[in-house]
């Protein structure tokens, strides 16, 4: 009986501090743990961003340089932005371009705004800045 009861305090005694220390090692590898699936998911949405980022670039890339070629290269834009009277001739060539964009482009809408007379021509209209509906965002 003695040999038992000798068993049990000590066991008693001794079962407290392996609880407590096996509870503090589950709650540490958990925190680190957790710590280590934050970063992963931080580093997995700053690779996702990049691909999204590099994606949207590739994708506009060719329409920016195509517009850009036709712009430089193209008369009726050139007189457009260079001059100051405009007739109907070169308003409607640079919406039949703008048109052309919209239809050759994955791009709903297009406009160019020149600010010397606050023109806007937009691949269907012709108008001035206070009658466009986005001249806030020009």
């Amino acid at each position: 009986m003695t040999k038992k009861h000798w068993f049990y305090k000590t066991l008693f005694s001794y079962l407290p501090i392996f609880f407590f220390v096996t509870s503090t090692l589950f709650l540490i590898f958990f925190l680190a743990f957790s710590e280590h699936i934050k970063e992963t998911a931080l580093q997995a949405n700053i690779v996702f961003g990049e691909q999204v980022s590099q994606a949207i670039d590739n994708y506009l890339k060719p329409i920016d340089q195509f517009i850009t070629k036709e712009i430089v290269l193209g008369d009726p834009f050139r007189d457009f932005l260079n001059r100051q009277n405009h007739n109907a001739y070169t308003l409607y060539e640079v919406s039949h371009k703008l048109n052309h964009f919209t239809i050759s482009l994955p791009i709903s809408s297009v406009y160019i705004f020149h600010q010397a007379d606050e023109l806007v021509i937009s691949n269907n209209m012709v108008t001035h800045l206070q009658n466009f509906t986005d001249k806030d965002f020009t």
